[in-house]
């Protein structure tokens, strides 16, 4: 009955503003209003009124995103899975790509926040550093309700592949001493040695 208060002469009913997601929150209210006829509170003829309030939980807290910038080797697609939590969750969250100059390089999970990128071969690449930024909404739909975005830069980093060699099986006279010329070429133009491995 402490939440409450009533206008003794509107009987307009109010409550103590009550925050569904503070700790442990009972939504059911229980008060009993009163109204007498004697012209003052408590005097006449009187009748009581048990009535019960259930508080209503609202979609009205911000969901919290976690991603963060990441080194990714170049040829990879995964990123990372992206996280959120949300005090109300009642409608479910959705991910997305909402920006970022880069943005047409990613692709997330709507459900699951796992966020890839497509292959990036570093020696082609102008910029290393891709900017993308990844979003997650609490309406039920991408998009939907109160919304969280957070800005990462995905750097690519150079991995050293090995060369490609360009040899092929093939018939020699006998007597003869050239077979031929064997070729290689590296991604990373590091310079060759070529030798007989077996």
């Amino acid at each position: 009955a402490g939440l409450f208060a009533i206008g003794e002469d509107s009987g307009v009913l109010t409550i103590t503003a009550q925050d569904f997601e503070a700790g442990a929150f009972d939504a059911t209210k229980e008060v009993t209003v009163q109204v007498c006829d004697g012209g003052n509170v408590g005097v006449g003829n009187c009748v009581t009124e048990a009535i019960v309030i259930t508080i209503q939980n609202l979609n009205d807290s911000l969901p919290v995103i976690t991603a963060s910038s990441q080194n990714v080797n170049e040829n990879a697609t995964a990123v990372q899975t992206v996280t959120a939590t949300d005090a109300d969750n009642l409608l479910g969250l959705k991910f997305a790509i909402s920006a970022g100059a880069d943005a047409g390089l990613f692709a997330i999970g709507e459900d699951s926040g796992v966020l890839t990128i497509t292959a990036q071969n570093f020696d082609t690449l102008v910029d290393n550093t891709l900017e993308v930024t990844v979003q997650v909404c609490d309406g039920g739909t991408v998009g939907a309700g109160n919304c969280d975005d957070e800005a990462i830069v995905i750097t690519i980093l150079d991995v050293d592949e090995a060369p490609v060699i360009t040899a092929a099986s093939q018939n020699v006279n006998e007597n003869a001493t050239a077979v031929q010329n064997v070729t290689a070429v590296d991604p990373e133009s590091a310079a060759l040695k070529f030798a007989i491995s077996a």
